[in-house]
């Protein structure tokens, strides 16, 4: 998967739904796949606190 050389983390998305909202067009999708630099965890900021993936039940 193409990834910045710098990046942490890089995912892959496939597009669920995409919406016009006045001139710009906003994305939604749904994460496919999860590469982390160094076997790092997921860490995701979810309801107000960082989590991990296995927290959230995914």
């Amino acid at each position: 998967m193409p990834a910045l050389r710098t990046s942490l983390s890089s995912l892959s998305c496939e597009v669920a739904q995409a919406m016009d909202f006045g001139t710009p067009r906003i994305f939604a999708g749904l994460v496919r796949q999860v590469d982390n630099r160094f076997g790092r965890p997921e860490l995701l900021y979810c309801q107000g606190a960082f989590r991990s993936l296995d927290t959230i039940g995914i």
